[in-house]
Parts: structure tokens; C-alpha cells; sequence
């Protein structure tokens, strides 16, 4: 475990590394998204299906709290490369109310 968490010298947990690479990989995803070109979008499904994420909005808003400004539609493209178009489809019937506010 401390290999994963990485602790000080002084016997303290250091997580400046860990928020380090999750803004990076935040930063990475933003401008992926900002550029809209198809590769940029097939390498953030993969990224996307990596991590396993299924939370759209979460990271929506992880985005918007380091300053960028994401149209969700691209986004949520981006997720149906991830995980299939019945997974959007889905997607799309539980979540009608909160994607009203975007559309």
C-alpha cells in the first residue's frame, strides 16, 4: 500500500502527487475535448473506458473547477465511444432531468 500512497519522511501521507496527476490527466481530458477532433475523441474514449468512468457529470464538473468550458455533447460523445451506444441510450433515460439544463 505505501507504494501506492505515497508517505514523507516524516510519516505523513504526501498526496500532492496524487492531485498532481489527476489534475494532469483532468488537464489532458479538457483539451482533448476543447479540440473536438476525431482523434482527440477516440483517444478520450479509451482514456474514458479505461478508468471505467461512468459518471458524466461528475467530471463535467471536475473540468469546469480547473476553468474549462465543456460542451457536453462532446463529452458524452466521447463517452459513447467509451462504453456503447446502449450505455448512452440508457444514460440518456435516467438522467433526462439534469440533461435538460444543457440542452
Amino acid at each position: 500500500m505505501r507504494k501506492l500512497i505515497p508517505v514523507g519522511n516524516n510519516g505523513k501521507i504526501d498526496f500532492e502527487p496524487a492531485f498532481k496527476r489527476l489534475n494532469e490527466e483532468l488537464s489532458l481530458i479538457g483539451m482533448k475535448l476543447e479540440s473536438g477532433r476525431e482523434q482527440d475523441l477516440k483517444d478520450l474514449g479509451e482514456i474514458l473506458k479505461r478508468d471505467n468512468n461512468e459518471k458524466p457529470f461528475e467530471l463535467l464538473s471536475m473540468l469546469a473547477g480547473i476553468g474549462f468550458e465543456i460542451d457536453i455533447s462532446g463529452l458524452l460523445d466521447a463517452y459513447e465511444r467509451a462504453h456503447g451506444m446502449d450505455w448512452l441510450d440508457d444514460f440518456y433515460l435516467k438522467n433526462q432531468d439534469e440533461l435538460r439544463k444543457y440542452f
